[in-house]
Parts: C-alpha cells; structure tokens; sequence
C-alpha cells in the first residue's frame, strides 16, 4: 500500500505558538476567519490531489480488469470453435 504525504491540520501546539506569535493577525473576527480559511483550504487541495491520483490508479485497475476479461472470454470463445 502507497503512502502518500498530504497537508493536515496543525498540532494544537503549533497553532497556539501562531497565535501567540502573531497575536496582531488574530484580533478581529474576519482574521480568524480568513486564517481558518486559508488552512481549510490548503488541507482541501492536499486531499484533493491525493484523491485524483488515487482515481488513477483505480481506473487503471478496472481498465485492466475489462482487458483481461475480454482476453479470457476470447479464448473461451476459440477453444469452443475449435471444438465444433
């Protein structure tokens, strides 16, 4: 199975150093807002990449699946014509 490394919600520490460092950006509501925001979003598009990829691989697999059952349902069909 495939690991991949993805975008996540910050440590509760980390996020209280942020804030604490940077108390001036967290003073109105719309700052708090805008920084839930722009982590939401990140975390989102992180998601949302490792999704696409896993799609890939899915379709790739039920591609493959399709091909070798047409394969085995065409030597089916040969091996019963050669029978006849």
């Amino acid at each position: 199975q495939n690991r991949v490394k993805r975008t996540d919600f910050p440590k509760i520490e980390n996020l209280e150093k942020d804030i604490i460092e940077g108390y001036e950006n967290f003073i109105t509501e719309a700052q708090r807002q805008k920084y839930l925001f722009l982590l939401f979003k990140d975390i989102r598009e992180s998601y949302s990449q490792v999704n696409d990829k896993r799609c890939k691989w899915v379709r790739f697999s039920m591609y493959s699946f399709y091909a070798a059952l047409f394969v085995s349902a065409l030597g089916f069909i040969a091996t019963v014509c050669k029978l006849l």
